[in-house]
């Protein structure tokens, strides 16, 4: 099997500066805060049968208390809004313009038959836009970080359940902070792992028949760590993309599908399969995980 490279690109999707110009785009308000528009981009930005959203990775941060600054190719957190763990939210809040524009326009686009492939954060990185990296990994390091990753896993679900309910057809979750060159093995192995798969096995059993979709870089740095394996699936119907094997997959509507191991930015690659992720159980592979 090849081992998965990546290239250093977001998960999410970003508009192209010419995208910008055909659309007459002349100020983020006129993207972020309108369902039309992102329903519009989200269209002419289709591949191989999939429209992607959202257009940047802090919607969920937006609704915990971030102030993300908005560009006309997406949004980011220029800094977090809490110093401390003690100052965080208990609860994702969805009522805000930006995220009434979002669901609007999903509600578009499902409405018109699209399929949406819509990206959701894990832990590390969503902890890390409202916190000072510094601050999460130090209390990751005591007792009471399991108090911090509940948290994060109650927001990431919520948020989760919102999107499906207005039409996603696969969830695609990344953690680029929490890659084992960036936290180190044992912190990724005995930390992190476990938490993602709870995080991943929650999502699936609220929204059944929805499949997930673990980026290539953290797929990699599972197999690589002999914690989990991958299976190929090759559609028995006439495909020459990967975006349209995924499309076949999808339809069967498998409730606890994890998918994996190559990118949604290569949807129009000439990779006509899917690979299926599978979690080495404790008799596989002799540890408690």
């Amino acid at each position: 099997m090849e081992a998965f490279m990546c290239h250093g690109g977001p998960d999410t999707l970003s508009l192209s500066p010419s995208l910008v110009e055909a659309m007459c785009l002349t100020a983020p308000e006129q993207l972020h805060l309108s369902a039309a528009a992102m329903a519009e981009a989200a269209r002419r930005m289709e591949r191989s049968g999939w429209s992607r959203l959202p257009f940047c990775n802090t919607l969920c941060s937006e609704g915990l208390g971030a102030r993300p600054v908005l560009s006309l190719t997406g949004a980011r957190v220029k800094e977090p809004p809490y110093v401390s763990p003690d100052q965080l939210p208990r609860a994702f809040f969805t009522d805000f313009p930006r995220m009434s524009a979002l669901l609007g326009a999903m509600d578009e686009l499902t409405a018109g038959g699209v399929s949406i492939a819509y990206s959701i954060e894990g832990p590390f990185t969503l902890l890390t836009s409202l916190l000072p990296m510094g601050k999460v990994f130090s209390a990751l390091r005591r007792p009471s970080g399991q108090e911090l990753l509940d948290l994060a896993e109650n927001w990431i679900c919520q948020y989760a359940g919102l999107i499906c309910s207005h039409g996603a057809k696969l969830l695609s979750f990344a953690d680029p902070v929490a890659t084992p060159d960036i936290i180190g093995d044992k912190l990724f192995t005995t930390v992190y792992v476990p938490r993602m798969k709870k995080i991943l096995r929650r999502i699936q059993a609220e929204n059944p028949g929805i499949p997930l979709f673990l980026c290539g870089k953290m797929t990699q740095g599972l197999l690589d760590r002999g914690i989990c394996r991958t299976v190929g699936w090759i559609p028995h119907t006439a495909c020459t993309t990967f975006g349209q094997a995924l499309s076949v997959f999808c339809a069967r509507q498998k409730p606890d599908a994890l998918l994996g191991h190559f990118c949604l930015n290569l949807l129009d690659a000439r990779r006509p399969y899917v690979e299926e992720i599978i979690f080495i159980n404790n008799e596989e592979k002799g540890i408690q995980l």
